[in-house]
Order: structure tokens, then sequence, then C-alpha cells
């Protein structure tokens, strides 16, 4: 199908659980669930909105309307550090699949996670920058030198875990920030 479109005319928006949209104008039309055999394939076109070749009708599924699906929380949603795996690239582990389960009941689409309710590790780093100015042959001349160098410890700063309950990825973290950078720089006035 093609897009959806509203004008000022359409109020009381209403989903129904199949994914009919109708308006107080009528029906609008009907949304569409897909699965995609390879997600990451997707390419972003904006904000929410991915293109990509067309997927299979979804199973077993129904629209709720004004609701985010959010997982059930049972204990903490991070793992123990001692099930945590580091590898050249990645971190996984660091979410609990025990303890982040998704809602089972399809009248509840809603988990009991709050919004908001998970925090990344903390972003740890140590700056710095050196910087000295020679006098050249007269009080007009000097040369300058810079020094700077950004995550000095070198310290590993992962960032945010794959956070999708339903994808095989989730909790492992495969981002990190720049490691240790240096740079040096002069400059001659004359």
């Amino acid at each position: 199908g093609g897009p959806i479109t509203f004008d000022s005319a359409d109020t009381d928006i209403t989903i129904s659980r199949d994914g009919s949209i109708s308006t107080s104008q009528g029906s609008k039309g009907k949304l569409a669930v897909v699965e995609f055999a390879d997600p990451q394939s997707l390419m972003r076109q904006g904000d929410n909105y991915y293109s990509g070749t067309a997927g299979t009708p979804a199973t077993d599924t129904s629209v709720v309307q004004g609701s985010i699906e959010r997982p059930n929380v049972s204990g903490d949603p991070h793992a123990p550090k001692s099930n945590w795996v580091k590898t050249s690239s990645a971190l996984t582990g660091y979410l609990s699949t025990a303890n982040v389960t998704l809602p089972t009941d399809p009248t509840q689409a809603y988990g009991n996670a709050g919004r908001n309710s998970l925090r990344s590790m903390t972003f740890n780093q140590l700056d710095l920058g050196l910087h000295k100015s020679f006098r050249l042959w007269n009080d007009h001349s000097a040369f300058d030198l810079r020094g700077e160098a950004f995550n000095i410890l070198n310290k590993v700063n992962y960032g945010a875990p794959a956070s999708n309950r339903s994808s095989g990825s989730f909790g492992s973290i495969t981002t990190n920030f720049p490691a240790r950078q240096l740079q040096v720089a002069g400059k001659i006035t004359f």
C-alpha cells in the first residue's frame, strides 16, 4: 500500500487491533505488519522511517494504539560482570536475558519497564594539552609548539547496548568511543 495521509478535517483518529485506521471522516487505510529476513539491510530514511525490500506479512500480531512495547523487568536488567564476554570488537552479555523478557499477554503490550529506566556505562576520559612558545630571532617572531592527547589513559568507553529484546544481539555492545588520539602542531609567527 501507499502512504496514509490525513487532513485538518480528520479528527478522532483510532487504530484497531488489526491495524485499520479510521477518523471522524471514515476509514483511512490499514497498517501492514511485516517481518524482514535481514533487519540489518533496512536503510534509515528519517527519524522513525526505514526502507528496504518487501517483507513477509507477520503472523499472530496485533496493533495497540498509543503504546510502545516495553519489556518486563524482574530484578536487575544488568547481567553480573562474570557473565560479560569482552572481545576485540564487542562486549556481550551486558544485559540479562533472564531478567528482561517480552510481554506474553497480547492484551498487555506494555511491560513493566519504565521509560528511560536503563543507563549505559559511564563515560570516563582524561585529556591533556601542552603549549610552549619559543622566542626566535626578535621580539616579533616566535615558534609555538602544541601537543594534545585525548583519552590519554586509553580507557575503553562503550556505546549503548542493543536493547531490542527480540534481537539475538540483545545486551551486546558493539560500539565504542575513539581510543587514544595524539596530535602535535607547530606554528611560526614573524
